[in-house]
């Protein structure tokens, strides 16, 4: 998640057993990905590696990866229940900085975590406590 503090973007993917079951993530640079849509209108990732940057592909080549193989979704969840928690819009909620950023990965590493069993309400009072200097009083 170190490119979403660096970039502003951050892309990962996911890696699968044979039995379909996520095994490990596998960060990719977001300058090197280009999002598009397909004929039918759903989005595609393309990733094109500059050299030997990710050992699961190889070569150069282009990879095309399914929505689904990216975490950007679970990422732009977190984000927003994190804007929700800080009663902020995205203009405001960015400008936060270095604490922002924090609620964000923290989100989303517990909501990757827990995927099967997450305790919404218990992940909401920890985002009160990490968001509590910048919350916006009432609504």
């Amino acid at each position: 998640m170190i490119h979403l503090l660096l970039w502003g973007n951050s892309y990962s993917q996911i890696i699968r057993d044979g039995m379909g079951r996520v095994v490990g993530l596998y960060p990719l640079l977001p300058n090197h990905m280009s999002v598009d849509r397909d004929e039918h209108g759903e989005i595609f990732y393309t990733y094109t590696p500059s050299s030997d940057s990710n050992p699961n592909l190889k070569g150069t080549q282009q990879v095309k990866l399914r929505r689904q193989d990216i975490v950007r979704k679970l990422l732009r969840s977190a984000e927003q229940l994190c804007m929700d928690v800080a009663r902020l819009n995205a203009e405001e909620f960015k400008a936060c900085g270095a604490i922002a950023k924090t609620a964000v990965l923290y989100t989303v590493g517990y909501l990757y975590e827990h995927r099967d069993d997450a305790n919404h309400k218990a992940l909401t009072m920890t985002l009160r406590s990490l968001l509590m200097g910048i919350r916006r009083d009432g609504f």
